[in-house]
């Protein structure tokens, strides 16, 4: 909850209390910031790819009428594109241990 709170107060969207999580994980429970941090990331990716699924559904119940103009479906498509290409590049990058090899 602190972490979601200090994500709240910063403009650092999103992100800002990521560290703090990994910061309580080494005071409270003794984990290693290295094990601490890659949790996080996996909980942050792992939520990631819930919403791209939770929006897929939704735009699929939004397209499957005809209430919204060609311009608008076209707009929604291209930003749900470039947000789960944007999640499968982060996905890939754990999978494949990119940061790792960088280390």
């Amino acid at each position: 909850m602190v972490g979601a709170l200090v994500n709240k107060l910063t403009p650092i969207v999103g992100i800002a209390g990521e560290p703090v999580k990994a910061v309580i994980l080494k005071k409270v429970h003794g984990l290693p910031y290295r094990e601490g941090v890659a949790s996080v990331v996996v909980a942050k990716t792992a939520n990631l790819i819930a919403l791209v699924i939770f929006l897929a559904v939704g735009m699929a119940l939004a397209f499957a009428g005809d209430r919204l103009p060609e311009a608008y479906r076209l707009a929604a498509a291209a930003g749900f594109a470039v947000l789960a290409f944007g999640i499968g590049v982060v996905f890939a990058i754990q999978r494949l241990r990119v940061s790792s090899q960088l280390g």
